[in-house]
Parts: structure tokens; sequence; C-alpha cells
């Protein structure tokens, strides 16, 4: 990429201790409360978590993911952006209003490893995972977690949800100001306007960044390539409450830019389950227009409440009595 004379990223301030960079605390706004899945609110609507037993409607966890930016690009640069990955276990919600802050702890084996955390003000653990950069760090956190999902036997809502179904790529550019239908009401901008970690490389002035294009942030990704999923060709049966139980972002020749022609394909590359929960773990991969050059990848978990699928119970029945 043509590089171009490029303003500082970040003017975060970090705490160092030890092997342990710190960020600053934030609070993070909730920008999910009017979001609509599948015709009925999310979890992110307070009365619809109050119901379920949550404090209120949570904070969506790629939210925390920009205040791991700026240490991220204190370790590595600009190869955060154009090969970094970020990989997260979602440990306990928050809600707006809580301060937060990212840590990350440096690995003595490699240095395009590390460790992360994002902690509430007392200590208690909201995400945990890894960071990296480059095709060769060690496996992820959800990477390394693949060969020991556990499985629900049978599977009611993800039935028909199979691991290596693959729908037709999709074309995607992201403007602005183009707000990502019901599932994300708000625009590139409005999510800019209230990040936690502000940049100059994520603004409309294009001549600020190393590659004179604007960059879309590592938080954001994750709206831009899950919003059409609701067109995704596989049946979940519902309607039920779901959350995201982890999530990874992974660059091979980013950054991703706005007002920039991609293609998207999405696929299911596995199922798990709990007592509470199915489930779905999609891929989305991004590639240049009318190639097979991959730019990026998101792994994303989203867990479906047994219990707000009005038809649970009698689905499992049958399935169980069939054999299925």
């Amino acid at each position: 990429m043509i590089e171009t004379t490029a303003k500082p990223a970040f003017l975060t301030p970090l705490q160092q201790d030890g092997q342990c960079i710190i960020g600053p605390l934030r609070s993070p706004r909730q920008m999910l409360r009017s979001q609509i899945n599948d015709g009925h609110a999310s979890i992110h609507d307070d009365q619809t978590a109050q119901a379920l037993g949550f404090k209120g409607g949570a904070i969506e966890e790629p939210t925390h993911f920009t205040q791991f930016d700026p240490i991220c690009f204190t370790l590595w640069g600009k190869r955060w952006f154009e090969e970094g990955c970020i990989s997260v276990e979602c440990r306990s919600p928050s809600y707006e209003g809580e301060a937060v802050r990212a840590e990350v702890e440096r690995d003595s084996a490699s240095e395009d490893f590390a460790r992360i955390r994002t902690l509430r003000e007392d200590g208690e653990i909201i995400l945990q995972g890894t960071v990296s950069v480059g095709q060769t760090a060690p496996p992820s956190c959800i990477e390394a977690k693949f060969g020991a999902l556990r499985q629900a036997d049978p599977y009611a809502i993800l039935r028909d949800a199979l691991p290596g179904m693959t729908r037709q790529r999709i074309k995607l550019n992201v403007h602005p100001d183009q707000e990502m239908e019901e599932l994300y009401p708000f625009s590139l901008n409005n999510k800019i306007a209230n990040i936690t970690e502000p940049s100059p490389w994520y603004t409309a002035d294009a001549s600020a960044t190393p590659w004179g294009r604007v960059v879309i942030p590592f938080e954001m990704v994750s709206v831009v390539l899950n919003h059409v999923s609701d067109s995704d060709l596989w049946t979940i049966h519902g309607p039920t409450v779901d959350f995201f139980t982890a999530q990874e972002v992974k660059m091979y020749d980013g950054p991703l830019f706005s007002n920039t022609d991609y293609e998207i394909e999405r696929s299911v590359r596995a199922r798990s389950g709990s007592q509470r929960t199915e489930s779905l773990w999609t891929q989305t991969d991004v590639f240049e227009c009318g190639s097979d050059v991959l730019i990026a990848r998101m792994l994303l978990s989203t867990a479906s409440l047994n219990d707000s699928y009005a038809d649970y119970e009698r689905d499992l029945r049958q399935l169980t009595s069939s054999g299925s």
C-alpha cells in the first residue's frame, strides 16, 4: 500500500506495570437499546434483559475492543491494523455508566502475542482473551477452543443450522452515514462520535492515515460484518433472545476502509451447547472484490437462551423421541 504522512493514531494515556500495559477507566456507551432482532427487542433492551434476570440492557461486547487499540498500537504500530487479531471470551455483562479498563499482558515467549482482559473498576473481569499480530503467532483464544466445544444432544433452536453451510458472497461498502439496519440502528459516524478512544485515523480526513484512506475501527468491524445476519440462509428456530459469548476479529491484509468495495462470505463454523443456551459459531470472510485475496475474518459465537424460545421444550421432546 502507498503510505502517506499520518497523524498520531491515539493520545490515550497508558500505564505500565511490569509486563502489563493498562489503559484508563472509560464508560462506554450502550448504543443498541432500539435494536430489533428477529422482529423483537434484544438483550440490549432494558425491559427484555431485566425479564431474563439481567441488571439491564447490556453493552455489546465488541464495544470494549476499542480500549485495546491504543495499547496494541503501542506494542505493534500500524501492524495492529494491518495484521492484528483480537480474540475474546465474554465473562460478565457490562452496563452503561460502569467504568471499565483494558489490560494487556505481554507474553515472554512471543513478541507477537499477548493476553488481554477488560475489568470493572472493582476488578471483576468482563471479557478476556488474546491479541496478536501476524500469521505465525500462537493460537488465539478462540482457535484454541474449537477442539473442545461442548455439544447439545439434540439441538432444537439450531437443528437446521449445520456446520459447513455457506451463503454466496455479497458485496459490501460501508458509507460513513449508512445505518446498519434494525440490527444495528446507528452509522459508522455515530459510532465514531461515541467511541472511547477517538483517532484521526477514523475520521473523514483520509490524509491522517498511513494508507490515505479512512480506517474502520475493530469495534465497528463486528457491526459491519454481522449486520447482514438476518438474511443468512440457515434457519434458527425462534424467536429467541441472543447474546455474544465469544468473538474474534483478525486482519490478514488490513485495515478495512470505509467507502471501499469488498465481498463477504458467511458460513457456519460450528455449534455448541450448554444447559441454558445453544450457540452458533459463524465465520465471516472479507475479500477484495472479484478475487480470493482474504482481507479479514470474524469468528462469532451467538448464544440463544433456551428459555426464550417458546417451543423449546416441545421441540426438544419431539427431537428426542424421533432420535434426531
